[in-house]
């Protein structure tokens, strides 16, 4: 009876997480409410805030769900790559292009939106982005094995600025405008770094 009871749940969450997606990509951060959430899911209000109390809380589980699916991509189409820097690459371009993430660079450009005016969203997206800059550096450092912590940790942050700056200045958020581009950047930009390489 229990796991019947919890798959159930996670049905629901899926599906109000697929809805809040949706919401937050047509209305943008403005129109974004756990209101029109409920209606987008065909549920009360009240029943989609016991699963989410706040919209902070929404929003953390919508960027969760984004890491979650990442993990999942990484260990079926990256880990088997030879080359450490092919599968870092292929990290970076999920972030950047959504890998099985539809809409994933509007969704996520209206969550940092959100974030300047919402302390609690802000706190998510900032643990949002903590991780994936130390999911990053990790890959660092199986490039490189004598990278220090915070050698690594300073090119994830790089890479993770690198790309929101792509958020910013990119028309279509789906598809790379220049196909091949942002993965020969990165390439150059490491391997030109004098302590990237072990070489």
């Amino acid at each position: 009876m229990e796991p019947d009871t919890q798959s159930k749940a996670d049905v629901i969450r899926e599906r109000v997480l697929e809805a809040a997606r949706r919401v937050l990509v047509q209305e943008g951060h403005a129109g974004f409410s756990m209101r029109k959430v409920a209606a987008a899911s065909d549920m009360r209000l009240g029943h989609l805030q016991y699963y989410y109390g706040a919209r902070a809380e929404l929003v953390r589980a919508l960027v969760t769900s984004i890491t979650e699916r990442f993990d999942v991509f990484y260990a079926q189409r990256l880990l088997p790559l030879e080359d450490p820097l092919d599968r870092f690459i292929g990290s970076a371009e999920f972030v950047l292009y959504g890998g099985p993430v539809r809409d994933m660079g509007p969704l996520l450009r209206e969550c940092w939106s959100m974030a300047r005016r919402d302390a609690d969203v802000a706190e998510a997206m900032d643990d949002f982005y903590r991780g994936w800059r130390d999911r990053l550096a990790r890959a660092m450092r199986d490039v490189n094995p004598d990278l220090v912590a915070a050698q690594a940790e300073l090119l994830g942050a790089e890479v993770v600025a690198m790309i929101s700056g792509s958020f910013l200045f990119t028309e279509g958020f789906g598809e790379a405008p220049l196909p091949g581009r942002f993965a020969q950047h990165l390439r150059s930009r490491l391997t030109a770094t004098p302590w990237m390489t072990n070489a």
